[in-house]
């Protein structure tokens, strides 16, 4: 196996004979090169929070806006069914667990790859350093949730690889797929900047990934974006409703003012005079509206009988929304890649069939992890190289079941029996069947594969099990057992 080179060494600038990994220089260490919110800031200055103001606005002031990816991002801050359609999808991809497979340079699964790469996933969440105040330094579940969500917000997500003065790895920052803008390099490839170009991210440390880019264009778009138009329409049907419903569909307080009484009522001089007449009959109206204006359900009305009241139904013709409010919705849940069986849409239909949405569902939401895979994978292959082992990582997140984990016993407990099986006979090694099992390699002490330790000794199996010699003779080439291992 050729050795990793030494970073900053000449030999790690230009390709030698038998070389398998160039390490990069160390002019790298140090200092995250991307962008973060408040990294372009000076020290001490104060990092504004913008997500303060709850932004009550009507669906139509949405729609006028042009940045795809801030449309996005606030209808997931302030829209039920949007919100609920992203971070559901985050929560059960994240949520199940990660595992690390580890190789050498040959291919071959590595106790000592994985252990080391488990180990830089715990100093990724450990702080080590308390001499330097408050370290911002995200713990890996809450870096996979960060990335899981641009992936789905975006379409893509982006880590940075911080390494410290030593030339380790040192943290994961998360960089946002939304502030990348490819530049060419001439060579028919590319790679990422920020600021418009004015941050140079062509570096080994930044790594990149992107959710079912099409070939002939240079970005990828967040898998919710046909959702945006869906979204709109359903939000403006349901405000049209509501009008609706407010303008016809409740009943309402009649005040009916008897103007015989009120003028009865008033002296003489205004009797006479047709202008104060008028006056009296609008400051009359207009005390009944002050008085009615601020009038709860519960509250009761007292009044002279000049003025009576009556509640009545306002009558017209009130239209049937339910057909076209669960068309609509199944057109929003496809568009969100969400079905009304897990957004809560669903009003009718078998339980065939929300299982079927179910299990498509789950597909979709593991359809989102491969970017999320790729960076993590390559940044912690990076991190193993500089630390002298050639080999590679690759991170996996957990398969995805719903099922809770009490039922799923007697499947795990088939699944270990089944590798036990295979180490037993040499098919796999000890680091393939910690990573089938989902342990960690770093307890393993004794060499098991090949060694037959789970097949049970010959000798101890009893010689027949037929109850007679007759019974033998009968059937002579009947084993006396199954030859399970079981037995």
């Amino acid at each position: 196996m050729a050795a990793a080179k030494t970073p900053g060494s000449k030999a790690s600038k230009y390709a030698a004979t038998g070389a398998d990994v160039i390490l990069p220089s160390k002019n790298l260490s140090g200092k995250a090169k991307a962008k973060r919110p408040g990294s372009e800031q000076d020290k001490g200055s104060a990092i504004t929070n913008k997500l303060l103001t709850f932004a009550l606005n009507d669906i139509s002031n949405i729609s006028t806006r042009k940045d795809v990816n801030e449309i996005i991002r606030q209808l997931i801050r302030e829209e039920g069914l949007f919100s609920s359609a992203a971070n559901s999808m985050v929560a059960l991809s994240t949520g199940e667990g990660w595992r690390l497979a580890g190789y050498d340079a040959s291919g071959t699964m590595s106790s000592e790859v994985m252990s080391l790469a488990y180990t830089i996933m715990d100093a990724f969440s450990t702080l080590h350093d308390y001499s330097k105040g408050y370290n911002d330094k995200p713990s890996i579940n809450a870096l996979l949730a960060t990335l899981q969500m641009d992936v789905v917000t975006t379409g893509g997500c982006g880590a940075e690889l911080v390494l410290d003065k030593t030339f380790g790895p040192e943290r994961l920052v998360p960089v946002g797929y939304s502030t990348i803008e490819w530049y060419a390099d001439g060579n028919g490839g590319r790679y990422p900047t920020q600021e418009k170009g004015d941050i140079v991210l062509n570096v080994p440390t930044v790594f990149i990934g992107e959710h079912n880019r099409n070939p002939d264009e240079a970005y990828s778009v967040s898998l919710l974006r046909p959702g945006l138009a869906h979204t709109i329409n359903f939000n403006g049907f349901i405000e049209d409703m509501h009008r609706a419903l407010n303008r016809t569909g409740h009943s309402r307080l009649i005040a009916s003012i008897a103007a015989d009484k009120i003028k009865a009522a008033a002296t003489d001089e205004i009797k006479a005079d047709p202008v104060k007449m008028g006056q009296l009959y609008a400051q009359v109206i207009e005390e009944v509206k002050t008085a009615l204006a601020g009038l709860e359900p519960e509250d009761a009305v007292v009044t002279y009988d000049s003025v009576t009241y009556d509640v009545k139904d306002t009558g017209g013709s009130k239209a049937d929304y339910s057909s076209m409010l669960t068309t609509l919705g199944n057109l929003l849940g496809a568009s969100l890649k969400t079905p009304a069986s897990v957004s809560g849409l669903r009003a009718s239909g078998g339980q065939g069939l929300s299982n079927a949405e179910t299990l498509i569902y789950l597909k979709v939401v593991q359809g989102t992890r491969p970017p999320v895979e790729e960076v993590i994978s390559r940044a912690l292959t990076l991190a193993v190289r500089l630390q002298g082992l050639d080999g590679y990582v690759a991170f996996e997140f957990m398969p995805i079941n719903l099922r809770p984990e009490a039922e799923l016993e007697a499947y795990l407990a088939t699944k270990q029996k089944r590798v036990l099986e295979l180490l037993s006979w040499g098919v796999i090694n000890e680091a393939h069947a910690a990573w089938e099992l989902g342990l960690r390699p770093q307890g393993l002490s004794a060499v098991l594969a090949g060694t037959r330790f789970y097949v049970k000794d010959a000798s101890d199996a009893t010689a027949t099990d037929r109850t007679n010699s007759a019974e033998a003779a009968s059937q002579p080439d009947t084993p006396a057992q199954s030859g399970g291992d079981d037995q």
